[in-house]
């Protein structure tokens, strides 16, 4: 048996399980600006557009889904991408950990409260 994974054998017995391609006709159906719900399926989180690798739609109608997406995008109905600088991500970051830490001392605060024969 041969464990190396690169070797030429252990290639050709690899099966690739494909994945579950969208239905262009549903794909057809349902691609329009308006339908927002269905049109951010094929972004990703962070509101890009994704690959048609990822998607696995046919070639036309990735670029018609793609276009249906801009024109959502101009219309305002989705946000666009969401780049973000560096500083402001820090803000954000910071803000965060603030909100925590206030709410773990409001929370020991509660719980010191109400233990019994504790005063303040």
């Amino acid at each position: 048996m041969d464990l190396n994974p690169y070797s030429e054998h252990s290639r050709r017995t690899q099966e690739r399980t494909p994945r579950a391609r969208p239905q262009l006709a549903d794909v057809q159906l349902y691609s329009d600006f308006r339908n927002v719900g269905f049109l951010e399926n094929f972004l990703s989180p962070a509101g890009k557009l994704l690959p048609r690798s990822k998607t696995k739609l046919p070639p036309v109608a990735h670029r018609d889904v793609m276009r249906k997406i801009k024109t959502a995008r101009n219309m305002a109905l989705i946000a666009g991408e969401a780049l973000f600088e560096k500083r402001h991500l820090r803000y954000l970051r910071e803000r965060e950990d603030r909100e925590r830490r206030l709410a773990v001392q409001s929370m020991t605060a509660v719980e010191h409260a109400q233990q019994p024969g504790v005063s303040s």
